[in-house]
């Protein structure tokens, strides 16, 4: 009688030992879960004094919408729930205004924000500053950072 259980916990460990292993096999099986937009920090934006500042929170949300594999619709819902404050009257302004609200792509928030915070005259200014940089009295790593952020 003891034998006989012995054998059937044996049998009743090797079950669960085979579930266990089959259940980690399932798992590695599967892709990883996107991580969660918390996790990457995403900067929100209020105002931006610069046109630079919001062209810059703009490319930094990209680059965390690529980091959660956002696709489509999420990109739009994703960045619009980072826009605070004026900026984010200005986003549901622009969102009701839109012939489909519920279709807004991408390019066509990124392009009217752009619009919207990087006004064409300022983006001339800039470069216009950009042409005129000369080597005054500046280090050359002072030179080289106002050229780099010039020739973005």
């Amino acid at each position: 009688m003891v034998n006989t259980r012995r054998g059937n916990n044996n049998n009743v460990n090797d079950n669960v030992n085979d579930n266990a292993n089959n259940n980690a096999t399932n798992q590695r099986d599967l892709p990883p879960p996107p991580p969660l937009m918390d996790a990457n920090q995403p900067p929100t934006l209020s105002q931006a004094v610069e046109p630079m500042e919001a062209d810059d929170w703009l490319k930094t949300i990209e680059s965390k919408l690529q980091i959660a594999r956002c696709i489509g619709r999420e990109k739009v819902l994703f960045a619009s729930h980072q826009l605070i404050g004026p900026a984010q009257e200005w986003c549901i302004a622009d969102t009701a205004a839109h012939e489909d609200p519920l279709e807004i792509t991408w390019a066509e928030f990124r392009d009217s924000f752009r619009t919207h915070n990087v006004p064409v005259g300022e983006v001339k200014l800039k470069r216009k500053e950009f042409l005129n940089l000369k080597k005054r009295p500046m280090s050359v790593r002072e030179y080289l950072t106002k050229f780099t952020q010039f020739s973005r």
